[in-house]
């Protein structure tokens, strides 16, 4: 079945963005071309030449290129733009997006007992609304909500069992929304946890701790990475 739910995932992506998939079209609208295409070419040129974007000096007077969270420095989409043309590498990632909130919110909605063709068609509503869809235009919102999904499954596995596997997996998926690169929609994935575990059943008290926990690991891998 889980099969059955990637595949199609995968089949609506194509049917839905048919002008993408079978295409050499691009998406270039909005911040697309003006923003994140300069960005990511710029990734690619630095990490190319064997060095890191560590400072941006188009924007202004210049600025921190990770600190830029939009730039999404740490993202593993970013690898594509080394092996890829930046316009086809920045479609394959928005073409990613659609799959993995599908199958996100499928796995999320699965673990509260929702039958599967409601569990899927709850993912296909939300993959496909006119809001996911309108973020075509905005990479970092669209990665970070199409991560968002397996934030949450993964936060709650976390809290009904708590496993260093399990809190590592869910440590990632927290920290990959903040990768994708909107700070807005890491800070709600920040509260969802808290609230998911005032809401879980079980020792209110172990619960709060594994959340509180969880936000803090999900946290603590940044201050690293930015010096």
């Amino acid at each position: 079945m889980a099969w059955a739910v990637v595949g199609g995932a995968l089949g609506l992506t194509c049917l839905f963005f048919y002008r993408a998939v079978f295409s050499a079209q691009v998406f270039t609208g909005r911040d697309m071309l003006l923003v994140y295409a300069p960005l990511r070419r710029y990734w690619a040129g630095r990490v190319a030449s064997g060095g890191f974007p560590g400072w941006y000096p188009f924007d202004g007077l210049g600025q921190s290129f990770p600190g830029m969270m939009l730039s999404a420095a740490f993202h593993p989409s970013q690898w594509l733009g080394l092996v890829l043309s930046t316009g086809t590498a920045m479609k394959l990632t928005v073409l990613a997006c659609p799959p993995l909130a599908l199958v996100g919110t499928y796995a999320l909605l699965r673990l509260y007992a929702v039958p599967r063709a409601g569990a899927f068609f709850a993912g296909v509503a939300f993959a496909f609304s006119g809001y996911m869809v309108s973020l075509t235009s905005s990479l970092a919102y669209l990665m970070a909500g199409a991560t968002l999904p397996f934030c949450l499954w993964a936060a709650v596995r976390f809290l009904r069992e708590a496993t260093p596997v399990r809190a590592a997996v869910a440590a990632l998926g927290l920290a990959g929304v903040l990768l994708a690169g909107d700070t807005w929609a890491y800070a709600f994935a920040n509260v969802f946890v808290l609230f998911l575990a005032l809401t879980e059943e079980g020792p209110r008290a172990a619960l709060v701790r594994r959340g509180l926990g969880l936000v803090a690991l999900g946290a603590c891998p940044w201050p690293r990475l930015r010096g």
